[in-house]
């Protein structure tokens, strides 16, 4: 079985603070304009960068909002921003002017005004990374895949270089990732928290379609596949295996001191079955209602999934696969498809659904710890990416493999090792 590391970064807010000049009041009691020091020509701003045609501005006591505004539209500025807690606690107007004209005109414009007591231009500032975050689980550093230092005997730094994409983000709750395959164990140490949930279910009533999508009880995502392939329902706990196996990789919860870290610490995993607890049955039918049940709940539910898991694939070319494939991608969800482990040319011998020419499919092959061609399918131009795909640590069903919740996994299907 080929692992994905599609990682699905997102946004991560990140704060940092702008530091500007307050004014002071010397023993006379005159108002000190203070300047910063770091005021700084047009002519030399590339050594001090800041945001052009801004000015952060403390106004003297008693100079009111109707007063600024007028400073502002008489020097053709406006205000941008009223920091209005410092200016309650001071006394002082705080503000952010904005203008059409250069930081340097507004500084000249204001600098002597006498309503005005401190200015500066709004620098710009940089993160302080001493390094890349390093998660507290405790097996992190069994996680070659994700930062290879040479742990299993592989090549350092053949891995997708999550500690450096970390320093950007690890994740965010408000990103959905649908993994359709057999199900997910959601209620595993180290995904239920990571896991999606439909809240209309959820917090509704047992046995009724509270969100009239036509599934009852569909909290965590839809079984079609059903246990034995032949009744579907909508609980797609994992009875096999691969699906949670996967969904570690994609989103184990990270940094919590528990198992292992996903490439996302944060996200939401929407658990989506299409093969019974077998590992087989698992039809077109089944990953076309799945796709479906995606769309639907993305365009008609407000649910931001960005990108649909599907490692598993076969020979046959289904057009309406494809169709509802192409369906997704016009909702803005990515297809992420394994290229197969037959360890043949997918460019003469095509792996569906990863050979379907659809912009939206992203087909991964497998590499090892030594970052080489991992022996599963490969092409030219039918494969567009290799990520680490074998003998992977991730989490496994307690349902399955009530003995432990991590364990590798080789690329083949079913094929597991010790761990």
């Amino acid at each position: 079985m080929l692992l994905k590391k599609y990682a699905v970064y997102l946004l991560l807010v990140l704060f940092c603070t702008c530091t500007f000049a307050i004014a002071g009041v010397p023993a006379n009691g005159t108002t000190k304009k203070l300047l910063t020091p770091q005021y700084i020509t047009q002519n030399s701003k590339s050594l001090i960068p800041y945001a052009e045609g801004e000015l952060l501005v403390q106004f003297v006591r008693g100079v009111d909002m109707n007063s600024v505004n007028q400073v502002a539209s008489v020097n053709s500025m406006s205000v941008k921003k009223r920091y209005r807690v410092l200016s309650q606690r001071t006394g002082r107007e705080w503000v952010l002017m904005k203008s059409n004209g250069t930081t340097e005109q507004m500084i000249l414009a204001l600098k002597n005004h006498s309503a005005v007591a401190a200015i500066s231009p709004n620098y710009h500032n940089n993160l302080d990374i001493v390094g890349p975050p390093t998660p507290n689980d405790p097996r992190y550093s069994e996680l070659w895949g994700l930062n290879n230092t040479g742990q299993t005997g592989g090549v350092s730094d053949g891995d997708i270089d999550a500690p450096e994409a970390w320093q950007t983000t690890t994740g965010s709750s408000s990103v959905i990732v649908a993994v359709i395959d057999t199900g997910v164990c959601y209620d595993h140490p180290d995904l239920s928290a990571n896991m999606w949930q439909n809240s209309l279910e959820a917090g509704g009533s047992v046995g009724v379609d509270d969100d009239g999508n036509g599934y009852v009880d569909d909290i965590y995502g839809i079984d079609p596949a059903g246990t034995s392939g032949s009744t579907p329902d909508t609980d797609p706990m994992d009875g096999y295996g691969h699906g949670t196996h996967c969904s570690g990789t994609i989103g184990a919860v990270g940094n919590n001191g528990v198992g292992i870290a996903g490439v996302n610490w944060t996200t939401r995993i929407m658990a989506l079955k299409m093969f019974d607890d077998d590992g087989g049955n698992g039809y077109d039918s089944f990953a076309i209602e799945c796709i479906e049940y995606c769309i639907d709940q993305k365009t008609n539910y407000g649910q931001n999934i960005v990108a649909i898991n599907a490692s598993w694939g076969g020979s046959g070319y289904n057009p309406l696969l494809k169709t509802a494939i192409d369906n997704a991608a016009t909702a803005g969800i990515v297809f992420c498809a394994a290229a197969g482990n037959s360890g043949t040319d997918n460019d003469s011998t095509p792996h569906y659904p990863s050979s379907y020419t659809s912009s939206s499919i992203i087909a991964v092959t497998a590499t090892d710890d030594n970052d080489t061609y991992g022996g599963l399918n490969y092409g030219a131009t039918s494969v567009d990416i290799g990520a680490p795909g074998i003998s992977i640590l991730s989490t496994v069903p307690k349902r399955v493999y009530p003995s432990i919740f991590y364990d590798n996994m080789e690329s083949g299907s079913g094929n597991w090792t010790s761990g």
